[in-house]
């Protein structure tokens, strides 16, 4: 089989990034160190040999393919009552979810995604997963996602090398993994957020309660225009984490960054290494944990 040089040069990078720990002799808390072996196994669960090969696996994947390709429209209607769940897996093809102008959930494609994705509506969940073609490992195109303005269940949305973007939505729950491509929220009222990246940047502006954010490389930048309430988690090896949130947003932060710096624009702390920092009655409970990128909070 073959093996795809992008899922090679992600493993050297950890690779280095943990042999880099290991020489500097780094004795911090055991989340970052936790956070690195979390991407190692999400590695390890989501991208594996026969993810990456170019031939089909058996018989069975290229029937599916045949029937997207037959049975896969160029716009498609869902009624959204009873959908509890929008899932997609993706590989090069890039998502874009956002609001609809009616009553129904669409999914739309561009330039030529729709030879290459496969539907299926199980009554509760939409799954819109990308078949993978002999000879075509990565090529463009892009899935338009639309949901009316009232639902509020929850998506889910897998992509190796294709962005992520997400606006004007509101939702019950989201989660997000995406190895080489951005991730970029706006305008979004999400109860509970959950994104995992490896070399893309993530960037999540609107109203959040609860929000978890890890990547590798990737900066991780939060705008929340309410009061976080929950229990919040941001984790970045060489990124920076910027957090602007509310002044009279209360929480109870532990921070830790092994050559970064901190500062707390709220409650006028700064510092490197690790430490905590509070403001207010302390309901969030926030953990921001990098290597070697700085770590800001802001005031929104």
């Amino acid at each position: 089989m073959k093996r795809n040089y992008i899922l090679g040069s992600l493993w050297i990078v950890i690779a280095l990034l943990l042999t880099f720990l290991l020489i500097s002799g780094f004795e911090g808390s055991n989340k970052t160190k936790r956070g690195l072996h979390n991407f190692s196994k999400w590695l390890e669960k989501n991208i594996d040999d026969s993810d990456w090969d170019d031939d089909w696996d058996d018989e069975a994947g290229e029937e599916d393919y045949m029937k997207s390709e037959i049975n896969t429209q160029q716009t498609n209607e869902y009624e959204a009552v009873g959908i509890r769940n929008i899932e997609t897996n993706l590989r090069s093809i890039a998502v874009e979810v956002s609001e609809s102008t009616d009553s129904k959930i669409h999914i739309d494609f561009e330039d030529g995604a729709e030879k290459r994705v496969l539907i299926t509506n199980s009554g509760s969940r939409i799954l819109v997963k990308e078949m993978k073609k002999k000879g075509h490992l990565f090529m463009s195109g892009k899935v338009l996602i639309s949901l009316p303005g009232d639902y509020s269940e929850s998506i889910d949305i897998e992509s190796v090398s294709g962005s992520v973007k997400i606006r004007d939505i509101s939702l019950r729950e989201a989660e997000i993994q995406a190895v080489s491509g951005s991730v970029n929220i706006s305008n979004c009222d999400i109860e509970r957020l959950e994104i995992e990246a490896v070399s893309g940047s993530i960037k999540m502006e609107g109203n959040y309660k609860s929000v978890s954010a890890q990547s590798v490389s990737g900066s991780i930048r939060l705008e929340s225009s309410s009061e976080l309430s929950g229990r919040c988690s941001f984790e970045s090896v060489s990124g920076s984490v910027s957090l602007a949130i509310p002044a009279s947003c209360g929480y109870e932060m532990e921070y830790e960054s092994m050559s970064g710096s901190f500062k707390d624009e709220i409650t006028g702390l700064s510092g490197s290494k690790r430490g905590s920092s509070r403001n207010g009655n302390g309901d969030a409970k926030i953990t921001v944990n990098t290597v070697s990128g700085s770590i800001k909070i802001e005031k929104r």
